[in-house]
């Protein structure tokens, strides 16, 4: 509770049920600085993706969430040039991925969830009778103002679409409903995909 926002109007974050840290207080943006530069210094990692940016910025948080996102990245790529940070941002704002000194929050690439969308609808298309290849073809390949950006990182599916509780699953599932789902065609079309 030292870290979480006072106000838990303000602070609460709702999608988890949990309050959210307070960004606007230097005690907790030192904690979470100094925790990823730990990261980085006592276990060698090469980079690391940072949970749910987009809810780091929101309303009262706006300022604060993004100046400590800007310091994190500075404060890395200042040290290391070898090592990357990723944003699992969603839905995908390229502002994430800029450098800080352009206003961006410095993150070497986010998750690219219009990829996810395309990729999936084509394999989704193909398992439910429409086996046109030309829209796999077209998922993968992209379109549109962020699958063409550079610092994307792309996915088909993650933790967050397979988690039953908030209504997702794995590919193969959702291809074939019967249990095992271990249909042939779902498991190849899923590994199609991935």
């Amino acid at each position: 509770a030292l870290y979480e926002h006072p106000d838990p109007r303000r602070g609460e974050h709702k999608d988890w049920g949990t309050l959210i840290f307070d960004y606007g207080r230097n005690e907790v943006r030192n904690f979470l600085v100094a925790n990823a530069l730990y990261w980085f210094e006592e276990f060698h990692v090469d980079g690391y993706r940072m949970d749910a940016t987009a809810y780091m910025n929101p309303g009262s948080h706006a300022a604060s969430g993004w100046a400590l996102m800007q310091r994190l990245n500075n404060e890395k790529y200042n040290r290391w040039a070898d090592k990357i940070t990723i944003a699992e941002n969603l839905p995908n704002n390229e502002w994430v991925s800029k450098p800080a000194a352009e206003g961006g929050a410095g993150f070497d690439s986010q998750y690219h969830m219009l990829f996810r969308d395309a990729v999936r609808n084509a394999i989704f298309t193909a398992a439910f009778g429409d086996p046109d290849m030309n829209s796999v073809r077209s998922g993968l390949l992209g379109s549109g103002q962020y699958i063409n950006f550079v610092k994307a990182l792309n996915y088909v599916q993650l933790h967050d679409e397979a988690w039953p509780s908030s209504g997702g699953q794995r590919l193969v599932k959702t291809i074939d409903g019967s249990y095992p789902s271990n249909d042939e065609w779902a498991k190849g079309r899923s590994k199609l995909a991935e």
